[in-house]
């Protein structure tokens, strides 16, 4: 432990004794101090980040006297929290705390069975489905990750459908460049030596234009137009494996691209930078920390399916901000999308159904065209990373379908730019499923 257990256990007790005394006074005063201790509490814990390792997570659960306290103290705070929440509450500081608690306590009843049922095994690195209670495991990773209850069956029907839409956009650009029918000619086209760059210079010269075209157009659908450069700078120690784009923002603010062999893609361009730069990652967390704290000892807990989320969602606003000019530009979108709408599925055949790498790449080559190169690579991130490739397009859809039902309802009175406001300002600091209550 990080934290001797006669200290940790004081801690709690002194944390309880304080609630309960303070749930009687006035309701505001109560849930000021509520939140405080709470917070208090919950940092004496030292619990272990939760990461994108399934191995490193499953190895990261304490003993059975930690798991114990740490119940304790979860279980107390959701009878103190309920005593506040009798009366009608809109504070999303507290319904996020309920969020937490309730998942930690799922987390904590895994844990113990896991720990009753592996009797100090090691844990196996070749997937979920070779480990014990793969399945439950799997299940509430899809809630860390995506802090949405939705069922498996529900998840891979959206994926499959997100699969069926993306390529009947992808069948309307073939047919609008002529290649009716013709599928060997259309892929034999797009891979043309005007869609590579080979210069390091050129792709940093193109990006840069993007760059121009988009703060021009930002004032369209945003408040805030004054933004921080973005440096432009190829991915570092750069493999075959490297991702298309990345951004970096702890005191860097760079956008970086993949050059691997000296080669990028420009039907790609339109597309990262939006997710990675601008009105993407880049945008959002430099907004995002104006009104937070989210870095250092202070850091405010990000909702990573938000952070991904809006970046995805960021792809949809291109046309709007002056880019996707041409159908390969368009193309270029979708083709991607279909990676992440593929995944979506292939996340939970792998880690869920026990799918094997055969059957997995089947899956792959069924749905996407050209890109077998990179088959394993998602394959092998599924399998270490259960349930993460999922938040991209399950976090752009809530995005999509709140703005959906806003301009429905309010009509003439919908404002784009507040609408972004808002979720600039606070998106990725409440779970998922409280994002159309801070919206609304």
């Amino acid at each position: 432990m990080n934290v001797p257990a006669r200290l940790l256990s004081l801690t709690i007790i002194l944390f309880l004794s304080i609630c309960v005394n303070k749930a009687n006074a006035t309701i505001q005063p109560a849930t000021v101090d509520f939140k405080d201790k709470y917070q208090q509490g919950y940092s004496a814990l030292k619990l272990a980040k939760f990461g994108l390792s399934y191995v490193k997570n499953l190895k990261n659960i304490g003993t059975f006297e930690e798991i114990e306290q740490q119940t304790q103290f979860f279980k107390h705070s959701e009878k103190t929290l309920n005593a506040l929440l009798k009366e009608p509450t809109k504070n999303i500081d507290l319904l996020k705390i309920k969020y937490e608690i309730e998942l930690n306590l799922e987390r904590l009843s895994l844990e113990k069975k896991f720990k009753q049922l592996n009797q100090g095994k090691e844990i196996p690195e070749t997937g979920l489905a070779n480990v014990i209670m793969g399945k439950e495991w799997y299940q509430h990773f899809l809630k860390r990750w995506l802090s949405v209850d939705t069922p498996v069956d529900e998840l891979s029907h959206f994926g499959n459908q997100q699969i069926k839409a993306v390529q009947e956009n992808i069948l309307d650009i073939q047919n609008t460049l002529g290649f009716v029918g013709d599928n060997e000619g259309f892929y034999r086209y797009l891979k043309q030596p005007k869609f590579e760059l080979n210069k390091e210079t050129s792709v940093i010269e193109k990006y840069s234009e993007r760059d121009v075209i988009i703060r021009k157009n930002v004032g369209k659908l945003f408040k805030v137009t004054d933004i921080d450069e973005v440096i432009i700078a190829p991915i570092p120690d750069v493999t075959k494996d490297s991702p298309p784009g990345t951004y970096r923002r702890h005191g860097a603010n760079t956008f970086s691209f993949n050059f691997w062999q000296n080669k990028h893609n420009t039907r790609a361009m339109d597309f990262l930078y939006l997710h990675e730069a601008i009105p993407g990652h880049h945008y959002h967390l430099k907004e995002l920390a104006k009104h937070h704290v989210i870095k250092g000892d202070n850091k405010v807990p990000l909702y990573s399916v938000f952070i991904e989320g809006w970046a995805a969602y960021c792809e949809e606003l291109g046309a709007e901000l002056g880019v996707y000019k041409t159908p390969a530009d368009w193309y270029g979108k979708h083709e991607w999308d279909l990676v992440r709408s593929v995944r979506v599925v292939m996340d939970i055949g792998l880690n869920f159904h026990q799918w094997s790498d055969k059957k997995a790449h089947q899956f792959w080559q069924d749905n996407i065209v050209g890109q077998d190169d990179i088959a394993q690579r998602e394959i092998d991130r599924m399998r270490r990373w259960p349930a993460q490739v999922l938040t991209y397009k399950v976090g752009a859809e809530h995005i999509i379908n709140l703005k959906k039902s806003l301009e429905e309802k309010q009509g003439n009175d919908f404002d784009i730019k507040r609408f972004h406001s808002i979720l600039l300002n606070d998106g990725g600091t409440v779970p998922l499923k409280l994002l159309a209550s801070l919206v609304q």
